[in-house]
């Protein structure tokens, strides 16, 4: 038996009716979708580890960012997957993910109080900056992602084949 868990995948509005086609064809089922002012949400109150793989390569193989953020579950943290799209110095496309579990964040208190009465704060100060970056998400806001001319051909192949599927 899987670990399940709450999880939810935000897309920005712009995508929206991208995604919900991506999740059409793909047959995914939500518990939820709730649409926000900048953010439109899918809701699996028990998602295998937290997981959404199918859906979210759909989103990938299409190049539409993401945050996925899930609870944790018997036998892991909580934590989340983004994904962001970038044009490298050629000009095409890429995908830059970030996963990240909330334990990374934390300081074990022992290491600390040693460090604090050794009175060693430049090592005090490197460990908890690398604790805290470990975890730390990708700064570009998911709301701010542009929806790029390769959004468009692929949101019409995929309003095409969702026709051609219905006559």
């Amino acid at each position: 038996m899987t670990d399940k868990t709450y999880a939810v995948l935000a897309v920005a509005t712009r995508f929206s009716d991208f995604a919900k086609l991506v999740a059409r064809q793909l047959g995914e089922n939500f518990d939820e979708t709730d649409e926000r002012d900048d953010l439109v949400l899918f809701v699996r109150h028990e998602a295998n580890q937290g997981d959404m793989p199918l859906f979210e390569r759909g989103l990938e193989e299409r190049f539409i960012p993401y945050d996925l953020r899930w609870d944790p579950g018997a036998e892991f943290d909580a934590g989340g997957r983004q994904l962001r799209v970038r044009r490298n110095a050629d000009g095409a496309l890429e995908l830059q993910r970030h996963e990240y579990y909330d334990s990374m964040r934390q300081l074990d208190a022992k290491f600390v109080a040693e460090l604090i009465d050794s009175g060693d704060t430049s090592e005090l100060r490197r460990t908890a900056a690398n604790a805290m970056s470990a975890g730390a998400p990708i700064d570009d806001p998911l709301e701010d992602a542009p929806f790029l001319k390769e959004h468009d051909a692929a949101l019409e192949t995929l309003r095409s084949g969702a026709t051609q599927s219905r006559e």
